[in-house]
């Protein structure tokens, strides 16, 4: 009888691991058995031949014993209606040729404010060409939210699904259950025990349950989540127009070179003056020599900006120039972004014209007209924000530009 209460708390310690093993099918701390989790899950009946076959050993939780557990955690208003309700989660894969992507991503913004859902990703690239959306709606508005999407453009392809984890959320929710039951029974154990040994033992077992709460929660937790929230896939394209339309070039030779991808004007005046932007590389020699495209070049290479004149041929005043310039842009297709007047040295004005490129990069296309001599300015900006953050240096040094004869 001595002996026995001695060893007393290494003996409750083995019976509660048993028990946890029996509950959770597997050893305590251990990580679960790959092969007896699928087929627990993929071929319920081969675990129960298994089950069958092990009779007289560790006995397991069965279904019912599952759902019992679940009756008696839950509250007492409403327990069958709980332990019944089914998970469900609803997957959407779609792939849909629009119009506009751009103008797309706005449509979908407004399906998952109707919907009180949100947009976990987007992902745009080729200039708004294409879009990777991931849309997160309520289950309860999945059918009524891809109704909306299918009306977004053409649906190409689809997948929709729906997944029943009813069965997988109660067992891993009975595991950590049981796991943290068998915890909190070993932190009483632990109280009791003396020996250095066996409270190693305690504390080891407790770590490995710990591991196991942790992997068992997170499970909960996705599950519940994805089990709350629908997930929408979306993969948008824009339309690609198969009818090709030719350009009709401009008959004045200066208009028509313009190009934002190379330099077309080499002519500077000797009556053209300037003062040299502050922040920007002076590559001089390679300009004037005609081995680069650019006269001006901050360090980032973001903004590059040139200059030259042409002879004002055939003679035009401001308003034809402006007239002939305006109908080269519309058939171009040219994206007009904005149009505004900068007033140089000496009565010189220019009208900049902003385009947008298909790269959402900007060319500024500026003229000024000098007694003969027409001078043009030329810039390519980046981007947008290095637009913004620009702007006003290009203006100024547009402002210092002048021409005397």
């Amino acid at each position: 009888m001595v002996k026995l209460c001695k060893h007393l708390p290494v003996l409750l310690l083995l019976v509660i691991i048993a028990v946890y093993s029996a509950c959770a099918g597997r050893s305590i701390g251990g990580a679960p058995s790959e092969r007896s989790d699928r087929n627990y899950y993929r071929a319920p009946a081969a675990v129960e031949e298994r089950r069958r076959e092990a009779a007289g050993g560790m006995r397991r939780y069965s279904d019912a014993d599952r759902e019992s557990a679940a009756m008696d955690d839950a509250p007492a208003t409403g327990k069958k209606n709980e332990a019944q309700q089914r998970m469900v989660i609803y997957d959407g894969k779609y792939r849909i040729s629009v119009e506009s992507v751009k103008n797309t991503i706005k449509d979908v913004e407004g399906i998952v404010e109707r919907y009180k859902g949100f947009l976990q990703a987007v992902n745009t690239s080729d200039s708004y060409r294409r879009a990777n959306i991931i849309l997160r709606i309520p289950v309860d508005s999945f059918d009524a939210a891809t109704k909306d999407v299918e009306k977004l453009g053409t649906v190409l392809h689809k997948v929709v699904s729906a997944s029943d984890v009813t069965m997988q959320f109660s067992d891993i929710s009975l595991r950590l259950k049981t796991a943290e039951k068998v915890r909190e029974r070993l932190y009483q154990l632990l109280k009791r025990v003396d020996k250095v040994k066996e409270r190693v033992k305690v504390l080891r077992e407790i770590a490995r349950l710990n591991t196991t709460i942790d992997s068992y929660t997170v499970q909960v937790n996705y599950l519940r989540d994805r089990a709350t929230l629908s997930t929408i896939a979306l993969d948008l394209e824009a339309i690609v127009r198969d009818t090709a339309r030719q350009y009709i070039s401009s008959p004045f030779k200066w208009i028509a070179q313009l190009s934002p991808g190379q330099r077309s004007i080499y002519e500077i005046d000797a009556g053209v003056s300037y003062t040299n932007p502050q922040g920007f590389f002076l590559l001089k020699d390679e300009f004037f020599e005609r081995r680069g495209p650019y006269l001006f070049q901050n360090p980032s290479r973001t903004v590059s900006m040139r200059i030259g004149t042409v002879e004002n041929y055939p003679p035009a005043d401001r308003k034809f120039w402006n007239e002939a310039f305006a109908i080269d842009i519309e058939n171009r297709k040219y994206k007009v972004a904005g149009r505004h007047t900068v007033e140089g040295k000496n009565g010189l004005n220019f009208d900049a014209y902003r385009i947008i490129l298909s790269d959402s990069s900007s060319y500024i296309a500026a003229f000024g007209m000098a007694d003969k001599k027409i001078i043009i300015f030329e810039t390519r900006i980046d981007n947008d924000d290095i637009y913004k953050n620009n702007k006003a240096a290009i203006d100024k040094f547009l402002s210092t530009v002048g021409y005397e004869k």
